[in-house]
């Protein structure tokens, strides 16, 4: 796989002009937050009828790792699985089976760059159901059990899986970090870690990320579902109010930041089949879309996004651009950083050709593109 990778300055949020209204908020959720900073979103959705899903979202991740190993997030994760405070070993998965929810280690907790994630989905909005699944999330956000016992399980399934279901893909990833981004935490803590670096992660290594990090006021609740939001409330606060915040650390730099280098490119994986020629450019921090100007600014990168992918669309069915798959997309990477990408595939294309496209198509996007007008 073939990179152009540019970094280009955007309008950072603090210095786009403050000339207009921050956007109408909807009113068909509840929001809030708990004494001790836990906020909490909550949305009455019918349908499914009786279904429930709940995310407890936790900033923290593999950017707030300690030095030296990764992974560190991503096994953290895990340990939920096998023990809680409230919860034997085992005895959180069997009751959630009795209950109707869904919890499995696939989907249900995720560890990325700047946050994890961990989700329920209730079959049953009956009281116990949601009051079991509330009080194991509070156990997450404060009653993590470091037992030696239940981390070298969940080190050992770790390994066991990436063994199992490492791609080509996910190792080209891997690989295109330190190029992407070099000397920043992306480069040096991927959200999945290295290959191999679980066996190295100490207890206390898992300890120190979760006293830091996991804390009430980085942690946000949010609840779907059939429910009543006044009843919720009133159970996520018995759940969730007896946990105390703590002074912790300010976000460590992610060294992510924009530059002005087109900087070339190559990672490859012996079983990979396909050539493909691909252009990343980076614009800086994300912006929060909370203001009409930014919403309108978001909406005509989505146009121009759009536009793009109709006429790459087009010109490879009528074979114009040499070759037989290609490709826009913009969006936030890593939770941080904007991003707009075009790429171009093929089985057999040469490099020569595949750049040639690409760039063809690049340098007409940048000629013809969208303006705020």
């Amino acid at each position: 796989m073939a990179w152009g990778i540019r970094h280009a300055h955007g309008c950072e949020p603090e210095a786009c002009p403050p000339r207009d209204r921050a956007l109408k908020t909807s009113t068909d959720f509840v929001q809030g937050s708990l004494k001790n900073g836990l906020s909490y979103i909550i949305r009455q959705r019918a349908q499914p009828a009786g279904h429930v899903r709940m995310e407890l979202c936790v900033r923290a991740g593999s950017m707030h790792e300690p030095e030296g190993v990764t992974g560190v997030a991503r096994l953290l994760s895990r340990l939920p699985f096998t023990v809680t405070s409230r919860f034997a070993p085992g005895q959180a998965l069997r009751r959630f089976d009795e209950a109707g929810i869904d919890f499995d280690r696939e989907t249900g907790a995720r560890a990325d760059f700047d946050a994890t994630r961990f989700t329920l989905h209730l079959r049953s909005n009956e009281d116990a159901a949601v009051e079991l699944g509330l009080k194991y999330l509070a156990d997450i956000a404060g009653g993590m059990v470091f037992d030696d016992v239940a981390i070298e399980k969940e080190r050992r399934l770790l390994l066991a899986g990436d063994r199992a279901r490492v791609s080509a893909s996910q190792r080209l990833i891997a690989a295109s970090f330190p190029k992407i981004a070099p000397g920043s935490l992306l480069a040096s803590h991927p959200p999945d870690g290295y290959p191999g670096d679980a066996a190295r992660i100490t207890p206390e290594q898992l300890r120190a990320l979760y006293s830091v990090w996991y804390r009430p006021s980085r942690m946000m609740l949010l609840i779907v579902g059939d429910v009543e939001a006044p009843e919720i409330v009133e159970k996520l606060g018995l759940a969730f109010a007896p946990i105390s915040d703590r002074i912790g650390l300010a976000d460590p730099d992610p060294g992510l930041t924009p530059g002005h280098a087109l900087t070339p490119m190559v990672v490859s994986d012996p079983e990979v089949r396909t050539n493909t020629a691909q252009w990343l450019t980076f614009h800086g921090r994300a912006e929060p879309v909370n203001t009409e100007s930014a919403a309108r600014r978001q909406l005509v990168r989505d146009l121009a996004i759009e536009s793009l992918r109709r006429r790459l669309a087009r010109r490879v069915a009528t074979g114009d651009i040499g070759a037989p798959f290609a490709i826009a997309g913009s969006g936030v990477a890593f939770g941080i950083v904007s991003y707009t990408t075009v790429a171009v595939s093929d089985d057999a294309s040469s490099w020569d050709q595949l750049v040639r496209a690409l760039s063809d198509e690049v340098n007409a996007a940048r000629t013809l593109g969208l303006s705020a007008r």
